[in-house]
């Protein structure tokens, strides 16, 4: 008997009706604490890196290093026994295995001790993320699954803005040590949220039913054969992919935008939160404004085509070939962060419907490992172009390529007929 229950179907109410169904409101809220802890850490040991043991660029590269590899060399690789383990015990496990190793970033003596302690905590994560995207699939009803994923951008979105806010004051007033003390808090009341949630069956992987329990490359490339079976997948993959590619290609550069504009360091931190501001309200605007959009792949690409219009103007600022008020910027800003969630809810919603709910894990895995390459990539080739042709250059190239490449694809969806599932559904309803 399945103790773990998905909520009943039916019409949505807007981006709260999820939280309406009790696991799936102990989930969310076990997404909350466990979202501001990531924020936390991030904050925490940059402070740490620079200012405590005053270290320079190439201990930040290293350490952004050390969280981008595991999500593409070991998260494929794991996710095998993320799609046969019971998701409630994966994510618990990565919660609480995750407290001791952040005690070890207050008690490591150095910098090759500290990304050590990253690399492993970093490994928990990407555990954690597709048996998190797992559990949802499990709990909620296909047509709440935007809803749900609203919710998920939310929570993200809204840590973005608190746990800089929290963990620099935590700093200023006492220390780093302190902040990774309240990130151990945070994880605990995570726990306490995913210990609470029912335990369910789970779909078990077709390796698992049949006694398997070792690895075999059959299973790894199940996510990959996937991906490349399902049209609506590949597709939708592949634009999120570029999408990647093309905002670390200028994201470091902001700060350098930033400063040949004469902003300040204040103004750069509120260009940020605008950024962090506009993901949360794009969020709670997806759901209505998603009745506009016959489809969801058009929403994708639509949103794709105003934000490479808005890296244009940002590119051509940069370039001084016009000057305009911090406001303006602020507003334009504050726009890029508004259409992200049209793309980032819409896609996460289709991965999750679209994939079988034993293979899942895989196919979360393989597509985190495609979408963080760029993490490793992309910034060196932002950074190569802007000593080559100037910085505003790098963001009208990045403005001119998404906006193509989104156009190119708003036309391929109508022209290969790409309905997703989630389309199919209300299509069976209506009829």
């Amino acid at each position: 008997m399945h103790v773990l229950t998905k909520m009943k179907t039916g019409m949505s109410n807007g981006p709260f009706q999820p939280l309406t169904h009790l696991p799936f409101r102990r989930l969310f809220t076990s997404q909350i604490f466990s979202d501001l802890s990531n924020w936390l850490d991030l904050i925490a040991i940059g402070t740490l890196i620079t200012y405590q043991w005053g270290l320079g660029a190439e201990a930040q590269a290293a350490f952004a290093f050390m969280t981008g590899i595991p999500w593409i060399v070991v998260g494929p690789l794991l996710a095998i026994w993320v799609d046969r383990w019971n998701k409630k015990h994966v994510m618990l496990a990565c919660c609480l295995l995750r407290i001791p190793l952040i005690i070890g970033f207050i008690l490591a003596p150095n910098i090759v001790i500290l990304l050590v302690f990253v690399f492993l905590k970093e490994v928990l994560d990407v555990i954690f993320d597709p048996a998190r995207q797992s559990a949802i699939k499990s709990i909620v009803s296909m047509d709440q699954l935007q809803e749900a994923n609203t919710l998920s951008q939310l929570s993200v979105h809204t840590s973005k803005i608190v746990a800089p806010a929290l963990g620099g004051f935590i700093a200023a007033k006492y220390s780093p040590d302190m902040v990774f003390i309240a990130e151990v808090i945070a994880l605990l009341l995570a726990s306490l949220f995913l210990f609470r949630l029912p335990l369910g069956e789970e779909p078990v992987s077709e390796s698992a039913s049949k006694g398997k329990k070792g690895f075999s490359m059959s299973e790894w490339t199940v996510g990959i054969h996937f991906i490349f079976s399902n049209r609506v997948l590949l597709f939708s993959v592949s634009m999120m992919t570029m999408a990647m590619y093309i905002l670390w290609m200028y994201d470091r550069l902001i700060i350098l935008w930033a400063k040949e504009l004469d902003l300040s360091v204040g103004d750069y931190g509120v260009l940020l939160a605008a950024i962090a501001l506009g993901g949360v309200i794009g969020a709670f605007l997806v759901s209505p404004l998603s009745k506009i959009f016959s489809n969801p792949l058009n929403m994708m690409t639509i949103a794709g085509m105003v934000g490479g219009g808005a890296l244009l103007v940002i590119g051509i600022g940069g370039l001084a070939w016009f000057t305009a008020p911090f406001l303006v910027w602020w507003l334009v800003w504050f726009g890029i962060g508004l259409l992200g969630p049209f793309t980032a809810i819409p896609y996460a919603t289709l991965l999750q419907a679209e994939s079988p709910s034993n293979t899942i894990g895989r196919t979360v895995a393989t597509v985190n490992a495609l979408q963080n390459s760029a993490m490793l990539a992309s910034p060196f080739v932002g950074a190569y172009l802007a000593v080559k042709i100037g910085i505003g250059s790098v963001f009208v190239i990045a403005g001119v390529t998404f906006f193509t490449v989104c156009a190119i694809g708003t036309w391929l969806v109508k022209s290969l007929n790409l309905i997703p599932v989630t389309m199919r559904i209300e299509e069976d309803k209506v009829s």
